[in-house]
């Protein structure tokens, strides 16, 4: 399956289009880096809320991710799709210093592992800014309400259009 049919499949079976986005992809929840503008300075612990095993529906299916404590200046993460009680696919992802900030680097596995990207490429989002219980990267946003609760919006650019997603996670019992 090409990367554009996994794309296209993801945002039939989860998508919201969101009619308040601007001409950047910007809507309240996703922010863009500005091109001319440098990552801010950010710290590993800023990104602590996202620790523990977390769960919800979304691509018309069940959705795990599981983010590690900070430890050597890094987060990792872990992220399962499950339709039909079968792996769709799988994510590794980590937060990780680049240039002076952070980025949240990914890639995309099939049920097999068989990397959705080359060997050599990961997917990078530069941090845009940081809040207490709130990180937005360029196009993700990761946020907290609550100790039991995690928010994730991400913006997926397909066939010339922009497109909204957003998971709503619980925490599981660990």
């Amino acid at each position: 399956m090409t990367r554009f049919n996994r794309t296209l499949l993801i945002l039939i079976a989860f998508s919201v289009i969101i009619p308040a986005m601007n001409a950047s992809g910007e809507t309240p929840e996703i922010l863009k880096l500005d091109s001319t503008a440098a990552p801010p300075s950010a710290a590993i612990d800023d990104f602590s809320f996202l620790v523990g095993n977390w769960s919800g529906p979304g691509l018309d299916g069940m959705c795990y991710e599981v983010w590690s404590e900070p430890s050597g200046g890094t987060m990792a993460c872990t992220f399962k799709m499950v339709k039909d009680d079968k792996v769709s696919f799988y994510e590794l992802a980590i937060i990780a210093p680049v240039d002076n900030s952070y980025a949240l680097l990914l890639k995309h596995f099939n049920p097999d592992m068989v990397s959705w990207e080359e060997k050599e490429e990961v997917q990078s989002f530069p941090l845009v800014k940081v809040e207490k219980n709130v990180a937005y990267f360029d196009g993700i946003t990761m946020q907290s309400a609550s100790p039991d609760s995690l928010d994730v919006y991400l913006l997926i650019n397909s066939g010339g259009e922009q497109h909204r997603m957003a998971f709503r996670y619980t925490r599981d019992s660990e």
